[in-house]
């Protein structure tokens, strides 16, 4: 049963459409402006607590534990990263940056399943 441990929060301006429970990278080039990450070599600021359209405020969660959508199966203690969607993703490939640690195992593969990561290691490489 996946569950999350508050942790630091901050508001940002969603740049697009952003669900909740998705990772989010912050904008290289608008101010206070996070984007829905973009693949593994991404690094996540956190993950979005709720959803948000374009140009709307969205609460992200920097730290801590959260739940997060799982892109496929996933092992519990793997590394993980983001997937071009903002789907958490395992990941142990050089240079892919560091979203979470899975706290819960995920046996769906279909890409809609909640499961808890700890965010406190994310942003170093593998």
């Amino acid at each position: 049963m996946s569950q999350s441990i508050g942790g630091k929060t901050r508001t940002f301006v969603a740049g697009g459409s952003i669900n909740a429970n998705k990772a989010v990278r912050v904008s290289t080039t608008e101010d206070n402006t996070v984007h829905l990450c973009t693949g593994l070599t991404t690094a996540a600021a956190g993950v979005a607590l709720f959803s948000a359209s374009d140009g709307d405020s969205v609460t992200v969660q920097l730290d801590g534990t959260v739940k997060c959508i799982a892109l496929r199966a996933i092992t519990i203690g793997g590394t993980l990263g983001c997937s071009t969607d903002g789907k958490a993703a395992h990941s142990s490939t050089a240079n892919n940056k560091v979203l979470g640690i899975a706290l819960e195992a995920v046996t769906s593969t279909a890409g809609t399943q909640l499961f808890e990561v700890d965010l406190t290691p994310k942003g170093s490489n593998f």
